[in-house]
């Protein structure tokens, strides 16, 4: 089910912005929005082949994806 989500201005106005595609997750709107916000400056976008529930797919893998995007985004 989806509903729609209405959102101010301000709501994406934050330093890194990352978002995570699970590619095998075929339902919902997720394929064109990373398609959207991979051509979106300001987005840092990554997709992996799992379905929805990532943690559960590839613990391992999506620990060390948080741990490089967070360390990027660490200051220095």
């Amino acid at each position: 089910m989806l509903q729609p989500v209405s959102v101010g201005p301000s709501t994406f106005d934050v330093a890194n912005k990352v978002f995570v595609w699970a590619e095998a997750f075929t339902e919902g709107p997720f394929q064109p929005l990373y398609e959207r916000l991979s051509a979106t400056d300001g987005w840092e976008t990554h997709r992996v082949p799992y379905n929805h529930d990532l943690i559960a797919e590839a613990p391992e893998e999506m620990v060390a994806l948080l741990l490089a995007v967070a360390g990027r985004h660490a200051p220095h």
